[in-house]
């Protein structure tokens, strides 16, 4: 069952209102989880909902719909590799 972060979706736009873009912020907060399908394909997890986050099924929850995505360049020894990323909602 994808749960349905909607309701929730409001504080989350709030909470981001409210940095001081000023400040020195550690984003890495924001996410709850990296999940790495390979080297090439990462999904950032932001946790919005009430289940315990030992409880959530990453397998499937990576399928969710993604908020945002897009990609960058990432060399690893003489590998150039495009890796794509998304963010979630779990």
């Amino acid at each position: 069952m994808t749960y349905d972060y909607s309701n929730n979706l409001p504080l989350l736009i709030k909470r981001l209102k409210s940095i001081d873009l000023e400040a020195e912020n550690d984003y890495k907060e924001l996410f709850s989880y990296v999940v790495a399908k390979s080297r090439e394909e990462l999904i950032l997890c932001i946790h919005l909902s009430n289940r315990n986050l030992s409880d959530i099924d990453l397998t499937k929850e990576s399928t969710n719909e993604s908020v945002s995505h897009g990609s960058f360049p990432f060399k690893q020894s003489r590998l150039l590799l495009d890796t794509v990323w998304s963010i979630i909602f779990i």
